[in-house]
């Protein structure tokens, strides 16, 4: 049985967008940089950029260190605060 619906015409343009980004803890600067340049709009102030940059890089920083940040948890019965131990 035929179709009763002639097929589509040909697109005139073919547009395909995929973000495929190296993970934000394998960034380098200059890429973190120009990930921001390409997600941010041109009016944003470079000193929040330069500020973004450098979260990122100590993001990264805290991986790397001997000693791991302390993280505080608080449980909700009897709400103590326990803070695990510095080596």
């Amino acid at each position: 049985m035929a179709c009763p619906h002639p097929p589509p015409p040909p697109p005139a343009r073919v547009r395909s967008f995929e973000v495929a980004w190296v993970h934000g803890l394998l960034q380098v600067p200059s890429y973190t940089r120009a990930v921001l340049a390409a997600l941010l709009s041109e009016d944003h102030p470079p000193d929040e950029v330069n500020r973004l940059v450098e979260l990122r890089r100590r993001r990264q920083e805290a991986l790397t260190e001997r000693t791991p940040p302390v993280v505080a948890e608080k449980r909700m019965i009897g709400g103590r605060v326990n803070l695990p131990a510095r080596r």
